[in-house]
């Protein structure tokens, strides 16, 4: 997909608040609720490395009992709790954290 970083940003925010945001819902807190649930830590991503999806195919991050690289261990370090994705072919990257109630998202400036 593209995107700005600041359209990432608020769509980041909106996950972060179960879907719903200052007047801007992208789907029902049950919806949200599916789409995190259901975490599976053995797949594995683009580059090998093992990481966590939810049900809904949304990537979550945290402390892997052990980590089989230097790579999957930066992946995870202080993540524990966000849901989103780093994008490791182009390094963008849209996080969130329910819990925290925070989000946002980082886009290089050489997008194409």
């Amino acid at each position: 997909m593209y995107s700005t970083a600041q359209c990432l940003g608020k769509l980041a925010n909106i996950m972060a608040n179960q879907g719903t945001y200052d007047n801007r819902t992208l789907m029902t807190t049950d919806q949200w609720k599916k789409s995190h649930a259901g975490i599976d830590t053995q797949r594995e991503s683009t580059f090998g490395n093992r990481t966590s999806f939810t049900d809904g195919g949304i990537q979550t991050f945290g402390k892997l009992e052990e980590p089989i690289s230097t790579f999957e261990h930066a992946q995870n370090l202080n993540l524990e709790g966000f849901y989103g994705s780093v994008g490791e072919g182009g390094g963008s990257a849209i996080l969130w954290n329910p819990e925290l109630k925070i989000g946002f998202a980082y886009v290089p400036t050489d997008l194409m």
